[in-house]
This record gives structure tokens, C-alpha cells and sequence, in this order.
């Protein structure tokens, strides 16, 4: 067992009468240098496998992520980045992309049996430009938006691009106005 030796030498340290020192036991310490070497090597290598795993990681999470930023169509990844990767890599990417819109279309059908997820299939689009009716609750001052400037003083409601005044409901200076 690992350590064996070390214990051995140290214990045959502890028994030593100061009356009488043995002669230098150049076997147990060899033979500890050895078991220490052994165990220097296997933390480099486990090292070594860490970094290694940790790189593939990052790699595995860059795809993922490249992947849901292009809607999992693997065959829209840029050949810059297609032509760096392994052939495992490229495994990882197809059977990911697949194995996510398999997923997806399961999850589709038992939401909407009968029906579509995808609302332009009849040819509808949704609007481009949402407005919403805001309430200024604090004081903003003028606000440069798409169609302008805007003076948001505190009390006056208004009828904007939901872009322009997002950023602004969230942190709480203007309220989402209900139209009744």
C-alpha cells in the first residue's frame, strides 16, 4: 500500500534509543525516494487530465453555445470554426443539434397535438414595432428614441416603442400602462 514504506522508515526513526544509532538504512529510503517518484508521477498525469478535461469544457460549452445562437442548425456554424474541428467534435455538434430538435418537436407535439408552434405557418407575422403605454413614475428628463426626443417628467403617460422604454420599466422609473 502507498505509504507503507515512509511509515516504516519514520516508525524505525521513532524507536531509536539516543543511546545507540543504527547504521543508515539505505534500502527503506531508497525504496521510499521510489514510492514518492511513483507519486509525483501520478499527480502530474492526473494534472495533466484535469487541464485537458476542463479545455474540453470550455470547447463543449463554445459549441452548445454557438449552436443556440444559430438555432441549432449545425450546418449554419461558419467553416472558420468547422474546419478547427475534430471529427468528434463534429459528431458532438450534429448529435447534439439532432438530439435538441428531436426534444424540441417532442415537447411541441404534446403542447400543441393538433396545432403548430411556429405562428408565421399561416402566414402571419408578428408585429415589428410594439408600442406600450408607460406612466412616468420618476422623473427621467428627455430620452432620445426611434421616432425622436421624448421629455419623460414625472405624472405624464406616454405611447412608445417597447425598446426604447424597456430598460427604463425594469428598473422601475416608468409603469406598463394596461389599456382597459
Amino acid at each position: 500500500m502507498l505509504g507503507d514504506e515512509a511509515f516504516r522508515l519514520a516508525k524505525e526513526a521513532k524507536d531509536i534509543a539516543t543511546d545507540h544509532i543504527p547504521a543508515y538504512n539505505e534500502e527503506q529510503v531508497r525504496l521510499v525516494t521510489q514510492e514518492t517518484r511513483y507519486l509525483w508521477t501520478r499527480i502530474e498525469e492526473m494534472i495533466a487530465s484535469l487541464n485537458t478535461a476542463v479545455a474540453n469544457q470550455k470547447q463543449t460549452q463554445f459549441l452548445r453555445s454557438l449552436l443556440w445562437t444559430l438555432h441549432l442548425a449545425s450546418s449554419m456554424i461558419p467553416a472558420s470554426v468547422s474546419l478547427r474541428l475534430s471529427p468528434e467534435e463534429q459528431n458532438y455538434v450534429r448529435d447534439y443539434a439532432r438530439l435538441n430538435s428531436t426534444y424540441r418537436d417532442a415537447i411541441e407535439n404534446q403542447l400543441c397535438p393538433s396545432d403548430s408552434l411556429n405562428w408565421t405557418a399561416d402566414g402571419e407575422l408578428p408585429p415589428r414595432d410594439l408600442f406600450i403605454e408607460v406612466r412616468v413614475i420618476k422623473d427621467c428628463g428627455e430620452i432620445v428614441t426611434e421616432n425622436g426626443v421624448v421629455n419623460l417628467q414625472v405624472g405624464t403617460q406616454h405611447y412608445l416603442h417597447r425598446s426604447d422604454v424597456e430598460h427604463l420599466v425594469t428598473i422601475g422609473y416608468l409603469e406598463h400602462v394596461n389599456p382597459s
